[in-house]
């Protein structure tokens, strides 16, 4: 994968070590994770920050770069009852209320974020999704950000990217819904989305504090298409999490609370 000039610079970087190579010392490590099945070692390291320059471990891979190893679900001490970290991307995704607004994305970096929406499913591959996409600096861009609320105005203008999420609402000239399950559908071609993006080192902050309607009227949205909601994609501002926005919080309910009901 090819990245605009100065990204790898910026890109916030994922690595996988050798347990054998990697640096014991605590203040560089957070928890534990394997290198690809690569090594014979089975407890590895999952780094939250760079290693030392000196560290030379043949196995590192830089996330963004072709033909890299998957960033999946790794155990953490193989047992019987192994446990199982999730998905980097469920550990490391967060919401920037800060973009950095010197990052550019090239057109072939949007062309693979739409590919990732276009190949969600959908209910009966109704595919209920389109996207207005504008590219910071450009018209589409412009237009987009003109009908921000005074909140996302603060901020999702510096991000490299604002897209625009539709959804088939209703069959045309008629109130017989297109797909019951449209806006469904349209949050997973956000999601394959956003995941997408993670993988190019890039993070997504999906909103909805705007004038839909100005939008709809904007782009001459017809009526039985519905503009949702928008996303801003690019680096966060220092690469790092950062503070959630004002209103906002990082923690997410117990499993226990999020459970309706299951058989132990």
């Amino acid at each position: 994968m090819s990245f605009p000039s100065g990204d790898r610079r910026r890109f916030k970087s994922r690595y996988r070590f050798c347990a054998e190579d990697a640096p014991s010392s605590r203040e560089n490590r957070t928890s534990r994770r394997t290198c690809g099945g690569r090594c014979s070692a089975m407890q590895t390291l999952r780094w939250r920050v760079r290693p030392s320059p000196g560290h030379r471990c043949r196995h590192r891979r830089h996330a963004g770069e072709r033909n890299a190893p998957p960033l999946g679900p790794v155990a953490v001490g193989v047992t019987d009852g192994a446990r199982v970290l999730p998905h980097s991307f469920t550990l490391d995704r967060f919401s920037p209320v800060r973009f950095d607004a010197g990052h550019t994305v090239s057109n072939g970096v949007v062309d693979l974020l739409l590919e990732a929406a276009r190949s969600a499913p959908s209910a009966g591959n109704s595919q209920p999704w389109a996207f207005i996409v504008g590219l910071r600096g450009d018209e589409v861009h412009e237009r987009l950000v003109r009908h921000l609320a005074r909140s996302s105005a603060m901020w999702a203008p510096g991000a490299s990217l604002l897209v625009a999420n539709l959804a088939h609402r209703f069959v045309e000239d008629s109130d017989i819904e297109y797909s019951e399950f449209a806006h469904y559908d349209v949050g997973q071609a956000v999601a394959h989305m956003t995941f997408q993006a993670h993988s190019m080192g890039l993070f997504v902050h999906q909103f909805r504090a705007f004038d839909r309607e100005a939008v709809a009227l904007e782009f001459r949205i017809p009526e039985h298409w519905e503009v949702t909601t928008m996303a801003a994609i690019g680096m966060p501002l220092g690469g790092g999490r950062g503070d959630p926005g004002p209103g906002t919080s990082d923690e997410r309910y117990p499993l226990e609370e999020i459970t309706w009901e299951r058989a132990r």
